[in-house]
């Protein structure tokens, strides 16, 4: 990279020009924002002098050499912009072929766009938040639409640029950690498109770059409030952007270090986090520590629901994540890039898994306390949508210039209490929350039930092919009245069939079909074995709707010599007469219904159990 030395116009001190692409310089000696002409360095002018540079934590520094993939870069400039919730970096990247990109730091994360064309780029004034937009080789959503202002620069810059202009600017998030910035300039320029990724500091500047900021970065700052004077600390002075005071509850502004100022002082009573402020501890796996609380709400029908969100650092990427309690249901939160999401009407999609809508609202910070990242405040609005797909929750809060995508994984109250090593005990469930588990399993029962369905078929299948059927006896006979009927039923004279015989213990099929029969009859019958005069005894009632026919059966009848001895009985005029069929080794498909039916009945009662829990989650949907 060869660089252009001249003479600031404003000090005389010298100026560098590294890179082709730079067209604004930054004097370190004045502060002037140097601008050239085209490739003639002669005609210089000054822009204007820049603030200074405000501290934001950063690892980087000008100079300092990075790689993407195989491509080197280094750093040869910085802007700081803000659109009035606290500035953030944006690093201007002079690569080794000549090109040139962004790497911006913002919350704890990095972006490295560059320059991309692109036709058919949505105007300013087009690009609402939500906008779904494709460009070469990604589909994005508009995330954020603001305008912000050059504050402070440092080194070279690709623009021309006034120390506090404004700047019109569009993010938006793909699929695949798809990042792009559009700049839309003062507003009256063309869209330029910057594409790209978050990324991670390692991964450009190596993993070095990680240890010195470790051992670099702000450890615990005591400071004073400027309206008690008690002491606060802040946890993390490089991104802390809001503060409250412990002592009288005061909103402090810390986007200075240490001078803070006073926002708000709140007239409610204080706020009492139920897991204290500083507590660390571990989540699924993850090093937390506590940093802030808030409390928030929505109003359904005139009645108020309330909720807490902690704000966690990861200690070990620094990112931050969200432990939710609502109704004594714990949540732990992540972000998600918008790209990921594809929300329809009453559903929407998440990295392969599909979430129903359950609630939306606009939600209100109604309390908070401990040190943030942005510019909160109390009475802070933001719609808000949930959508659930137990265990996870995937939540939607946005407004007219942002949106934000998180997802939330259930979390039971012991792991929380574990997981942080809490004293004090943490309030209870109450009622069922939109995304809580199921617990009625009914995976592993219905597998169970299938295995011992198949395995009853099957048997059922191998006594079938093994009973004959046989028939021992076929017999007929012909009514005869004994003239001793009563009012209601006419009795016939008892007989007694021929002996059949039985080989082996068997189940026994007896078949009666009435003839002529004109309402109905009734067969009184006995099995006598004629070795031992003892009888089984059986009913059988054959109706003129069943065509005269009816089975009954006896089971496990010894083996033997038996006959059948029975008396008719009927209504009406006589039947003119009766057949018995008997039948052994008979398979009863009834018993292996009866089985499955057994054996279904708790299966049945969980999916009723199941159903009835689901019904409660979702009576409070809305």
């Amino acid at each position: 990279m060869s660089s252009r030395i001249a003479n600031c116009p404003n000090c005389g001190g010298q100026v560098e020009f590294r890179a082709g692409t730079s067209l604004i310089t930054v004097c370190p000696y004045c502060s002037s924002m140097v601008a050239r002409r085209g490739d003639d360095l002669g005609e210089l002018e000054i822009t204007g002098q820049v603030a200074p540079l405000m501290d934001l934590g950063s690892p980087l520094s000008l100079g300092l050499a990075g790689r993407m993939g195989r491509l080197g870069f280094s750093l040869i400039g910085r802007a700081q912009l803000d659109w009035g919730n606290g500035p953030w970096n944006e690093w201007y990247a002079s690569f080794d072929d000549g090109s040139w990109g962004w790497i911006a730091e913002a919350q704890g994360k990095v972006y490295l766009t560059r320059p991309t064309e692109a036709d058919d780029l949505p105007r300013f004034h087009q690009a609402r938040v939500g906008l779904r937009f494709s460009v070469p080789g990604a589909t994005l959503v508009v995330t954020e639409r603001r305008k912000a202002r050059l504050v402070a620069a440092e080194g070279e810059l690709p623009f021309l640029a006034v120390p506090g202009s404004s700047y019109g600017y569009v993010d938006a998030e793909g699929g695949d950690g798809a990042f792009a910035t559009i700049d839309y300039g003062d507003g009256d320029d063309t869209p330029t498109l910057f594409l790209g990724k978050e990324a991670q500091y390692r991964d450009l500047f190596g993993p070095g770059i990680m240890a010195e900021r470790q051992a670099g970065k702000a450890q615990g700052e005591a400071l004073n409030c400027p309206n008690c004077a008690a002491p606060v600390e802040l946890r993390s002075p490089d991104t802390a952007q809001r503060l409250t005071c412990s002592s009288c509850d005061a909103l402090l502004d810390c986007e200075r270090g240490s001078k803070l100022e006073v926002l708000e002082v709140a007239r409610q009573k204080r706020l009492q986090p139920v897991i204290p402020l500083g507590t660390k501890g571990q989540l699924r796996g993850r090093e937390v520590t506590v940093y802030g609380v808030l409390v928030r709400s929505v109003h359904v029908e005139g009645v108020r629901y309330p909720w807490e969100e902690y704000l966690l650092k990861d200690e070990g990427d620094g990112a931050f994540r969200w432990l939710v309690i609502a109704e004594g249901h714990y949540s732990f939160v992540s972000p998600v890039s918008a790209g990921e999401v594809n929300e329809r009407e009453t559903s929407a999609s998440c990295r392969g898994r599909s979430f129903r809508f359950f609630q939306g609202g606009t939600a209100r910070v109604d309390a908070l306390a401990g040190e943030f990242y942005w510019k909160v405040a109390r009475n802070e609005l933001a719609g808000t949508a949930d959508y659930v797909s137990p265990p996870l929750m995937l939540s939607k809060e946005e407004n007219d210039e942002e949106v934000v995508w998180s997802l939330g994984e259930y979390l039971s109250l012991e792991e929380v209490q574990v997981g942080l090593r809490l004293k004090n005990k943490l309030p209870k469930p109450r009622g069922i929350a939109p995304h809580q588990p199921n617990p009625t399993e009914l995976a592993p029962v219905a597998k169970l039930g299938l295995i011992l369905s198949v395995i009853f078929l099957l048997v059922g299948g191998v006594l079938w092919l093994a009973a004959d059927k046989a028939l021992v006896l076929n017999h007929s006979h012909t009514i005869t009245e004994t003239g001793n009927s009563t009012s209601v039923f006419n009795r016939g004279q008892q007989f007694i069939t021929e002996p059949f015989e039985l080989p082996r213990k068997s189940n026994l099929e007896i078949r009666l079909t009435a003839l002529g029969i004109q309402s109905f009859l009734f067969l009184d019958g006995g099995l006598v074995a004629t070795d031992r005069s003892e009888a089984i005894p059986f009913g059988a009632r054959a109706e003129v709707v069943e065509k005269g026919v009816r089975k009954v059966y006896l089971g496990e009848v010894p083996a033997g010599t038996y006959v059948i001895r029975a008396s008719p009985e009927w209504t009406g005029p006589p039947p003119t007469g009766l057949t018995l069929e008997v039948r052994r080794n008979v398979f009863r498909p009834t018993h292996l219904v009866l089985v499955l039916v057994l054996l279904w009945a708790f299966p049945l009662l969980l999916v009723f159990q199941r159903m009835s829990f689901e019904k409660q989650r979702w009576a409070n949907a809305g």
